[in-house]
């Protein structure tokens, strides 16, 4: 389950139990800068990140993939270039109207 809200980026969801925060696996928040670990159902995880530090965490790097149906790089672009040339030779023709 993924969440994405104008004031945070969440995987994971589903409290555990009762007081265990939102129950996302990981939150980040709108700024990208700070984030914080429940246990959650989806992976059945515990808290990612020490008790010390009450579930919450400073985000150092973030790393984002792309999901795509392609099994291949070469027919993503191949896709993306077909996209792009459909949208350019849109906007360059005139509408018959």
């Amino acid at each position: 389950c993924q969440l994405f809200a104008k004031d945070k980026i969440a995987v994971g969801s589903g409290a555990t139990g009762t007081n265990e925060g939102d129950g996302f696996g990981f939150v980040i928040d709108k700024e990208l800068q700070r984030g914080s670990s429940s246990p959650c159902k989806t992976y059945g995880n515990p808290c990612l990140v020490s008790d010390s530090e009450g579930g919450k965490f400073m985000v150092a790097n973030i790393e984002v993939w792309a999901l795509t149906p392609f099994l291949f790089e070469a027919d993503a672009q191949r896709s993306e270039r077909s996209i792009k040339y459909r949208e350019h030779t849109m906007i360059q023709t005139p509408s018959n109207s």
